[in-house]
């Protein structure tokens, strides 16, 4: 191996970069490229290039070396010769510049695999000035010879700078000819060119005066062609051998033509920055956006002039467009039709003389930065801070266009099918003339009152009157009505359709059955109808049952379980109380089937022999939620579950015993349904307007999703359970996933055509957000379809189809009549093909953060996993970012696509910024020393009580943000592949699953735990409130009080207490590790926090309760703390210690101070543990997101608004008076273990407060349990000359020739500052033995050491050695695993430095001189090996995963993520 390739080897690789995406470009789809469609993307130094049609990464390439890229231009693509011998021929020519570079690539086609590469072409010198603009710039010559050999010889590049001049770059002879300056003189912040030859090339800059000067390349320019033909002939001849070398190379030495010219137009108008100029395709309109908020389009004057005058004549201002809520970073003109970008994440669409068509939403994060558009795909292409690319077709706007189609329907033939929308309105058969000419209605007109859809073209309608019609909705929007029921003799109050199996295959007769639905109504009487109607050619009622379900205007809900085979119903009434009714057997005689082979159709002599039970509803069943009215249901046969969510948010499971369904005859007493569990406030004070369960393979676990009119989609976890001990269970939240483009989300469709293409499935929210009903694509986070309809109270029913893009149906009441939108493809869903998916809006690259990326973590998913998986070599990588979400990411060696965002697991409440992250991996067992080669310890699973190995449940990550919350995660190992669905078939009894699914990628999943919010005390009010009574429980008379304080007095005085403690506190740091007792079996986390506010608290988190505790804080004001570490070391000599527990902070005045928490930690799990199980109470039962849950806001019982009517005027008067305990109320309260309802079960005088339960938990904590103050142990003053920003800890790694026992006890701390300098400690702990004192009872007490000054261990500097000038920037971040050091700042690099062997070596020697002091070396720590330019600007941290082959995936973040590799192996060679 010679020295080049030995040094590229060893240099670091760089691998994929997420973040902002800057530069999109569209390349025509001419030439060879036929009907594919190309999009190049810059992403950092990125370009990328995907085929829009399959949304496949074609290819990428790195153009530039940290530099961003700016903007792409790509020109017109050519012919290639099919009889061609070349392997690669070249399509066409791609400019990529940024910063003050420009490169120019080559997209090339290969004849042996069709494949399509981008590859580096030419390289322009360094410019002195930013490059604004390029444009490519084709001479006649070489439009005559276009797609010939010569082609690329009359090329002219030309590059605008921000220095308001333009620069014309030979493209075939690499030499300048024409540069071209504005007598404007000043800097722009935009410019655009327009034109393809040097004679009619156009610029429009945008000045830093908020002015847009358009101008020309002058008279001398039209000269620039012939040079450079000149310059190419010559070239070629010098090539060729002739005796003209001499000539060719004084000919390069040309002087550079240079001209000032004057500017064409000046265009005023904005009053701000203009970020964007725009030429539409003829160059004849301009558009410019701006930091004003506005569009302004501009006309050139003289159309009827050749167009080098055309902008000479007086311009035509157009119309000035408002309506983005921030500031617009771009803009696209096509013809008559405007697009806009702007920071407020929406993208919408005009005509270019002021008409609003739509807005496009979808991104998040800082805004849209780029958007271009396809005219003959109808699509626009939005890209962002979010690093999302999205596109989304403009067919249901485009009649709003004239120009674009012609027909009302769009024909998109390039990307599938003819899709139609469809709006249009039905009247109904009873409508009256006068009704519907007045729009009154009188007491005797009929109006709908239930509507339900089962598919595009049918639709059942419930009345007023009592009437049941079914319509039949043609392609051709005919209608025809069919009356199934004349009259119920009440007005239909609720509806609900079971669709029979119409697939001839599932019944056993092998017959074809006629299509069949199952109505079921129930009407103001109580009585419920089931209707058996058969939807052939001809609709009709073949079956009709009524019975006495509930009591006169009791029926409010019947439901149809999907899972009971079609004859079983519930019906609920208003108290809360739900029925089981089985249908008579007498509905299976008048039907060809059910649809079920369990339920055959009778046979005469069946009907003969039928039992009056048999011909009449039973009642099986009854249960009763004690919360509110059930609006929900779903029931799970297999685990013998019945779920029902309540119009209160509360969501409970019942028992529901497989032997109700096997149950024949008459019942004499309906079978009681047992409560399992309760989850209070699911949806804090909104609706649960579905729920379902989750399938599983394995084991009697259930998982339940829920969705309510707060905008939340919930997962909640019912633990192991037996359905026939009726013991209550344990039903936790899981996870929160908040829809923000939907208010009120009714329910959450999965659906894709094939269930093995995991591309094709789509998660839809179909909901409202104020008075619009809304299609959401929760999959790519695009809208699919909005209508104004009034809103979820109007009656209203949809369908969706197997691609939800394309196929969706919505119907709602309008006036009088029945509206309908409808958007469904003419063929069957069974022949949808290919392409009809691809026509779907898709999304290019998956959504990331928005915004900055404070804290990073990249670990193995064997950390999760466990060492039993093989060869398992995936990463997750989590993060944590402004935008106050946590991401996990999965990065893969050898892909196209190597980095892969995949799991949101929730937002901080309120949007708080996520400020620090960490993981605890590891559980350390009180009283065992934790040692580096430890073997994996067996616990017991602390959720579910499982003996499982550490590494496989205890995993957990805690992020800590702004306004002071806590939150922790509960990470899962999930391999793709093995995760069930309920169109799987379980495996045989034999059979391992492991043998039939063999995941080629690990995927971490996640279940959230708990939240810990900052609890603000409120001021004492004139009431006389002191602050102790603040902190206890709020009892009833303190609620009615604040309702009282509705004086203005008093109300400015609070404002004016409350501003001066209003501190808005953030956490800054923060790390965690794990301790489990063996003697009580608790597993604590403990956090160690660092506030803004320069405090120091070290939380304790137990995890069977969910519950937090404040254990100690650590008593350093000197100046808030920017970073913390923490060792574990095994040098604890205390019997039932094992371990010693110290904190390292680094702090905003350069000091790095040490604290020792072994007696904090001891005395905490063995004395007590702060809380036993059956004590503690949960902090927060489901994340702090969406209406309700926030604030603390409720539903206030009767007795407490009556309490408050009467008390109003009294207790206003006389504001000290108490009212007597026996009035107030009792709160429900919940046991730790089974979330039950364990005192109290009156729902009117208990609730569930979301704020107020963790606020009255930590107050008590607080006041039974004093939290001490502990005093550092040690400091280094003065470590940097400003703050410390980041600090990493390890144990020392010896090389391998140095051998020593005392090597695990030493230490070294790294740390870096805004000085640029890496400082590095070495520390050792040494083990010293303490007497103990001994309490009454014999018992040791490790707490009295402190007392009386003693420690567990001395703490013994060996070395401390300063690095100056390390970076040319301030660190940020650095780790190091005592071997390898890194480190990353400002200055955008990242530098790998090697821990020497001869410093290794002295620190053992120091230590064996037991000198006891500080010893000064020449030897130097630390040596830079390598160092590189990473993509990430403005890093912020990193972390890094060292495997034990010596590999090291290093994970930088900023404005962006970026994974480098990096093989130390290759350096012992």
């Amino acid at each position: 191996m010679n020295v080049d390739e030995m040094v590229k080897k060893f240099r670091l690789r760089k691998g994929p970069y997420r973040g902002d995406v800057s530069a999109l470009c569209l390349i025509s789809p001419r030439g060879s490229l036929g009907r594919r469609r190309l999009l190049l993307a810059g992403t950092g130094p990125h370009v990328l290039l995907y085929d829009l049609l399959t949304g496949s990464l074609v290819n990428s390439i790195v153009p530039f070396d940290g530099v961003r890229v700016h903007g792409i231009c790509c020109g017109s693509v050519q012919e290639i010769d099919p009889m061609s011998s070349k392997k690669e021929s070249r399509l066409s020519t791609v400019l990529v510049h940024g910063e003050r570079r420009v490169k120019v690539l080559e997209l090339v086609h290969t004849q042996s695999g069709e494949e399509i590469l981008l590859k580096p072409w030419r390289s322009l010198p360094r410019f002195c000035h930013w490059i604004m603009d390029v444009r490519l710039l084709v001479s006649t010559e070489a439009k005559l010879h276009h797609g010939k050999e010569g082609a690329e010889e009359v090329m002219l590049l030309a590059v605008g700078l921000s220095n308001n001049t333009i620069c014309l770059w030979d493209l075939s002879n690499s030499v300048f000819l024409y540069r071209v300056t504005c007598s404007e003189r000043l800097l722009l912040y935009s410019m655009r060119l327009w034109g393809d030859s040097p004679g009619n090339l156009h610029a429009a800059v945008g000045t830093i005066f908020n002015e847009v000067l358009v101008w020309k390349l002058g008279p001398q320019a039209m000269a620039v062609e012939d040079v450079s033909r000149r310059l190419t002939l010559l070239r070629k001849r010098a090539e060729e051998g002739e005796q003209v070398l001499g000539e060719f190379l004084s000919s390069e030495r040309v002087s550079i033509v240079e001209e000032v010219v004057e500017p064409l137009q000046t265009l005023l108008g904005h009053e701000g920055s203009i970020y964007r100029l725009t030429w539409s395709t003829d160059g004849l309109t301009l558009v410019s956006v701006s930091d004003d908020r506005s569009a302004r389009v501009w006309h050139g004057g003289g159309r009827e002039q050749p167009f080098s005058s055309q902008w000479e004549a007086p311009v035509r201002v157009g119309p000035i467009l408002y309506g983005h809520g921030a500031r617009l970073w771009d803009s696209h003109v096509e013809e008559k039709l405007l697009i806009t970008a702007s920071e407020d994440c929406t993208c919408r669409v005009w005509t270019t003389d002021g008409k609003y068509l739509a807005t496009l939403k979808g991104h998040q994060g800082r805004g849209i930065w780029r958007c271009v558009y396809d005219p003959e795909m109808n699509v626009v292409v939005t890209a962002g801070a979010d690093s999302s690319i999205k596109i989304q077709s403009l067919d249901k706007w485009s009649k709003g266009c004239d120009i674009i189609h012609s027909d009302e329907h769009i024909d998109s033939t390039a990307r599938g099918s003819q899709s139609k929308q469809e709006i249009f309105t039905i009247d109904p058969v009873w409508s009256d003339n006068f009704a519907k000419r007045s729009g009154y209605l009188d007491s005797k007109s009929e109006y709908v009152r239930c509507l339900k859809l089962t598919n595009e073209c049918s639709l059942y309608v419930g009345t007023n009157q009592g009437y049941v019609y079914h319509v039949q909705i043609s392609e051709n929007q005919e209608t025809v009505w069919t009356t199934l029921v004349s009259s119920l003799g009440a007005p239909v109050v609720c509806m609900d359709v079971f669709l029979l199996d119409k697939r001839s295959d599932n019944l056993n007769d092998g017959e074809n059955h006629p299509n069949e639905d199952l109505v079921i109504v129930g009407d103001g009487k109580g009585s419920a109808t089931a209707i058996r109607a058969r939807t052939e050619a001809q609709q009709q009622c073949t079956w009709r049952y009524t019975w006495p379900a509930e009591k006169e205007r009791h029926l409010l809900e019947v439901f149809w379980p999907r899972t009971l085979e079609g004859r079983y119903v519930i019906t609920a009434d208003p108290k809360g109380s739900f029925l089981l009714w089985r249908l008579p057997s007498s509905y299976i005689c008048h039907g060809e089937s059910t649809g079920n082979p369990s339920s055959p159709s009778l046979t005469d002599a069946t009907k003969e022999n039928l039992t009056e039970a048999e011909e009449s509803a039973v009642l099986l069943a009854k249960g009763k939620c004690a919360y509110g009215r059930v609006v929900c249901m779903d029931v799970c046969v297999d685990q013998q579950l019945l779920a029902c969510g309540d119009k209160q948010g509360s969501v409970t499971i019942f028992s529901f015993p497989r032997t109700l369904l096997n149950h024949a005859g008459c019942v004499e007493q309906p079978l009681e349904l047992q409560t399992l569990a309760v989850f209070r406030g699911a949806h804090g004070i909104s609706t649960v307007t579905s729920i379902s369960f989750i399938s599983r393979q394995l084991g009697e676990q259930a998982d339940i999703r829920t969705t309510g009119r707060d905008g939340c989609v919930c997962k909640f976890h019912l633990g192991s359970h037996s359905a026939a001990e009726n013991a209550p269970q344990t039903l936790t939240c899981t996870g929160i996933e908040r829809v923000a483009a939907v208010s009120m989300i009714e329910r959450v469709e999965h659906s894709g055509g094939d269930s093995m293409r995991t591309d094709h499935r789509r998660k839809v929210a179909v909901g409202f957000t104020g008075s619009d009903f809304l299609l959401w694509n929760m999959t790519h986070n695009n809208e699919l379809l909005r209508v104004t309809c009034g809103g979820w109270r109007r009656p209203f029913s949809y369908v969706l189809g197997s691609v939800p893009d394309i196929q969706h149906a919505f119907v709602f009441v309008k006036g009088q009549a029945i509206q309908i939108h409808r958007s469904w493809f003419n063929s069957s869903e069974a022949a949808l093909s290919k392409a009809d998916y691809e026509r779907a809006t898709q999304s290019l690259r998956a959504q990331f953060h928005g915004r900055e990326i404070n804290s990073v973590l990249i670990f193995s998913s064997s950390t999760i996993a466990g060492a039993s998986v093989p060869g398992n070599q995936s990463l997750t990588i989590a993060t944590g970012a402004e935008d106050g979400t946590v991401i996990l990411s999965s990065y893969q060696e050898g892909t196209v696509e190597h980095l892969d965002p995949y799991l949101v697991l929730g937002d901080h409440v309120g949007g708080s910024a996520v400020r620090s992250l960490a993981l605890v991996d590891r559980v350390h067992t009180l009283g065992t020393p934790t040692y580096a080669n430890n073997s994996q310890t067996v616990i017991e699973d602390p959720l579910s009580g499982v003996a499982v190995q550490s590494c496989e449940s205890c995993n957990f990550l805690f992020s800590a943000g702004a306004k002071e919350v806590l939150t922790c995660w509960r990470l899962l190992w999930n391999p793709e592949g093995i995760e069930s669905r309920a169109d799987q078939v379980p495996p045989l009894a034999d059979e391992k699953l492991e043998e039939r699914t063999v995941p080629k990628s690990c995927k971490v999943s996640s279940q959230w735990l708990s939240t810990r919010m900052l609890q603000k005390k409120r001021p004492p009010t004139a009431s006389g409130d002191t602050e102790d009574d603040l902190l206890e429980p709020a009892p009833m008379s303190s609620l009615v009080r604040r309702l009282t304080l509705q004086d203005e007095d008093l109300k400015e005085k609070r404002t004016a207490a409350s501003k001066m403690d209003d501190d808005d506190h953030r956490y800054l740091a923060m790390t965690a590790f794990a301790v489990i007792c063996p003697r009580t079996r608790n597993l604590v986390c403990f956090i160690v926090t660092a506030s803004s506010n320069a405090t120091l608290t070290v939380h304790a988190f137990h995890i069977a309760t969910r519950s937090w505790m404040e254990v100690a804080t650590l008593d350093y004001q000197g100046a808030p703390v920017l970073s913390i570490e923490h060792i574990v070391a095994p040098c604890s000599t205390v019997p039932g210690c094992g371990n010693t527990y110290m904190v390292l902070t680094g702090a905003t005045n350069g000091n790095i101070a040490m604290w020792d928490l072994t007696t904090t930690v001891v005395q905490y799990m063995n004395l007590g543990g702060a809380l036993g199980v059956k004590e503690a109470v949960w902090s927060v039962l489901r994340p702090l997101t969406g209406r309700g849950s926030q604030g603390g806001r409720r539903r206030k019982t009767r007795e407490e608004l009556k309490l408050a009517k009467k008390s109003k005027t009294k207790l206003a008067k006389e504001p000290d008076n108490e009212i007597p305990e026996s009035e107030s109320t009792e709160n429900v309260t919940y046991s730790a273990r089974d979330n039950r309802l364990s005192a109290e079960t009156n729902s009117s005088s208990s609730y569930y407060s979301s704020e107020r339960e963790p606020r009255d938990q930590n107050a008590v904590l607080e006041k039974t349990s004093p939290s001490p103050t502990l005093s550092l142990i040690q400091e280094i003053e003065a470590a940097h000359q400003s703050g410390v920003n980041c600090m990493s800890v390890a144990r020392l790694q010896l090389p391998a020739e140095v051998h020593s026992n005392s090597a695990e006890f030493v230490y070294i701390v790294i740390s870096g500052g805004d000085d640029q300098a890496i400082q590095l400690a070495a520390i050792k702990l040494v083990p010293r033995t303490c007497p103990l004192i001994e309490d009454t009872e014999g018992r040791e007490r490790p707490e009295d050491n402190q007392e009386r000054g003693e420690k567990f261990f001395d703490l013994k500097f060996l070395s401390q050695k300063k690095i100056p000038c390390a970076h040319n920037s301030a660190l940020k971040g650095i780790w190091t695993d005592g071997s390898w050091v890194f480190s990353t700042g400002l200055d955008q690099r990242l530098r790998c430095w090697k821990v020497t062997p001869e410093f290794s070596k002295e620190l053992m020697n120091l230590d064996n001189s037991n000198t006891g002091q500080v010893t000064e070396s020449t030897v130097s720590p630390l040596v830079e090996c390598m160092t590189c330019v990473i993509d990430t600007p403005e890093a912020a941290s990193l972390h890094v995963d060292a495997s034990s082959q010596g590999k090291y995936r290093i994970a930088a973040v900023g404005r962006g993520l970026q994974v480098i590799n990096f093989d130390s192996t290759m350096t012992s060679q």
